[in-house]
Formats: C-alpha cells, structure tokens, sequence
C-alpha cells in the first residue's frame, strides 16, 4: 500500500460486552489511528446502554450517506452527508436528543428509530405548546 495516496474508510463493529473492565475509549481508537498519514478521523463509541457494544470509526471529512445502529450517544460533529440514519438505543429519546439530531444531522432525508423502552408519558414532555423547555424540532 505504499503508493496509496488517500485512505477514505467508514468502519462499524459490534462485539458483545462481557468485562466491563476492558472497555475502548475515544482516546484509544485515536491512539491507534495516530501514525496514519491519511488524514484525521472520528468515531463514535457506545457501549453503556447497549448491547452488544458497538465503534463506528471513520475518515474525515465524513463523505458517506448512511450511518447505521448509533445511540444517544453521538459525537456532537456536523455529518452534512449523512441522509440515511437508524438510531436504537434502549433508553427512551427525549427532547435535547431530537435537538442534537438537528443540528449534527442537517440534511436527513430518512431517519428510522429502534427503541426497546416506552417513552414516559407521565410528565406529556412532548407537547411542545405546553410546555416552553420544549421547543419545536425543525430538519
């Protein structure tokens, strides 16, 4: 690979998490991309709600359409490309998530959610016209 000039990659992995103790961390999947002359990269690490425990690593500038299987827990990077989503989590989605959604997913045209856990009714927080700490979501 040595007259490889540009490296442009979007990994996604899943391992079940058994020893809680030897989890990865943001700083351990940028150490490893450290000596890559390639470019910086990202990546998005979720293995505290989830099972199994899931790693996205990618190139940046983030080029691809579709980003699969992320929690709650995204990085706060804007992706202008991503127009293809699929968010599951096993916590309920609550208004500051959908905000986030906005603003680091600008040009979503397809967004799918998969969420093991009812939402809680018991405080109605979705209705944004009752309640001002929620304001309108708009894509």
């Amino acid at each position: 690979m040595p007259q490889l000039q540009t490296f442009i990659f979007y990994i996604s992995t899943e391992i079940k998490v058994c020893n809680l103790s030897h989890r990865k961390s943001y700083d351990d999947i940028q150490q490893t991309f450290k000596n890559i002359k390639y470019g910086p990269t990202g990546c998005i690490i979720d293995h505290s709600g989830t099972i199994p425990g899931r790693c996205h690593i990618y190139s940046l500038p983030f080029i691809f359409t579709r980003l699969e299987k992320i929690s709650h827990q995204f990085s706060t990077i804007v992706l202008n490309t991503v127009t293809h989503l699929y968010v599951c989590d096993r916590i309920p989605m609550q208004h500051e998530f959908f905000m986030r959604m906005s603003q680091s997913f600008p040009f979503l045209k397809h967004f799918s959610i998969g969420n093991e856990m009812l939402q809680s009714s018991k405080h109605d927080e979705w209705k944004s016209d009752e309640n001002p700490f929620c304001s309108i979501i708009e894509y």
